[in-house]
């Protein structure tokens, strides 16, 4: 048995990179093989197993026993501007979901959508073919509520919510703590957070480390993003001691750091899930208005207070603790209680090897008559943002028509 993995697993990027290693761990009882599907394929850490390319997959048809898709916002149309995806930038991600539904409904075999995200509400004409997808699968889940809106699915179809699979980490990895634990504090940047200005953002990691007593370890969690050069930058004006690994080999390396720090502080949804999943006290610095899937993860953790909108705001909390001993104010020291979670996302397990194993897979599946449905979605998404770029070039004569 013959599984395909589709997701972003060609990209540094280490939250993308641990869905290969969670999948195959998870379902390595029902197969004996895995096939794991990027939009452009490779091997972005030493110890993830390489991906195809999309193109390559579709030129060799590999026989497969079932497809998964899932890890990530990875379910929308849009063009992307990561260059390591410049030749493929309008289909990337069309071809992790509408093409990961042709192959299984070419195949005939189960299709399951393992608890991504979909960062954005579709627009009317592809909404459509997402939500025809969901209805395709033997099993679909998003991991928050806000991805379950923004399909629009209602009580159509039975899409669950399911909490980021990665929060079972610490089963997929094993044991990474060492006997001793390290007096670090875990920081991870990102330039969303930084607003250009290395100094800045360096003077106040300066003053965290002081007031935490914890030396600063930065960690580049999302190098396609640029997070190694951002964390290089700040390295270089930082005054205090610190260490910095901004571009990791493997995940391992990465997921090790969290677990072993004191505390992680930073703006990778991975990176605070890894330090939950390990018991490591984390806070996120993010806007949860601009990207749901940080409030959504932290609203099913009962821990909404774990997010703080920026640096300052990091700087300010830790100012307002006892200075003797700030990590034993409640800001800085309260672990994630993830014992409900865990039996949510063992339970979701359970039923997508349940779907798997099941015979009953005879669905409609009218994405098998559309011969590239990836291309078809990257083109729907231009002429649905075509009215908003006319706008920017002839202001105010849309606004009548």
């Amino acid at each position: 048995m013959i599984l395909a993995n589709f997701g972003t697993f060609d990209v540094k990027n280490y939250g993308d990179s641990l869905f290969p290693l969670i999948v195959e761990q998870q379902l390595g009882h029902l197969f004996s093989g895995f096939i794991h599907v990027s939009p452009v394929g490779g091997q972005a850490y030493r110890d993830v197993p390489r991906s195809i390319s999309y193109k390559q997959f579709e030129k060799e048809s590999p026989k497969i026993d079932a497809v998964v898709i899932g890890g990530g916002n990875i379910i929308h149309g849009r063009r992307t501007p990561l260059p390591d995806y410049s030749k493929v930038q309008r289909t990337a991600y069309p071809s992790l979901w509408v093409g990961a539904a042709k192959v299984a409904a070419r195949q005939s075999v189960p299709l399951i959508v393992n608890s991504p995200g979909i960062p954005k509400q579709p627009g009317r004409l592809i909404g459509p073919i997402m939500r025809m997808v969901f209805r395709q699968a033997s099993y679909s889940s998003v991991r928050d509520d806000q991805s379950k809106a923004n399909l629009g699915l209602c009580n159509s179809a039975p899409v669950r919510v399911v909490p980021d699979s990665a929060l079972l980490l610490n089963e997929s990895l094993g044991e990474l703590k060492s006997g001793a634990g390290s007096n670090e504090v875990t920081v991870h940047l990102n330039q969303r957070y930084v607003n250009g200005n290395p100094v800045k953002i360096a003077g106040i990691l300066d003053t965290l480390s002081t007031i935490l007593n914890l030396k600063v370890h930065l960690l580049g969690i999302g190098v396609c993003h640029g997070d190694d050069l951002l964390a290089q930058a700040v390295s270089e004006v930082m005054q205090t001691e610190h260490r910095i690994t901004a571009n990791p080999d493997t995940v391992i390396e990465v997921a090790s750091a969290i677990a072993n720090s004191q505390l992680y502080i930073g703006s990778s949804l991975h990176g605070f899930i890894t330090a939950s999943s390990y018991a490591v006290p984390a806070l996120i610095v993010a806007d949860g208005a601009q990207q749901h899937k940080f409030s959504g993860l932290l609203q099913q953790l009962d821990a909404s207070d774990r997010m703080i909108t920026s640096w300052t705001g990091v700087l300010d909390a830790a100012r307002e603790a006892k200075l003797s001993d700030p990590l034993k104010n409640s800001d800085f020291s309260k672990n994630v209680e993830l014992s409900t979670v865990r039996n949510v996302l063992h339970s979701h397990w359970h039923g997508i090897s349940a779907a798997l194993s099941s015979h009953d897979h005879q669905r409609p599946m009218p994405i098998r008559f559309v011969p590239k449905p990836q291309n078809l979605v990257a083109g729907l998404n231009i002429l649905e943002q075509l009215p908003s770029f006319l706008q920017t070039r002839i202001p105010g004569k849309l606004t009548n028509s």
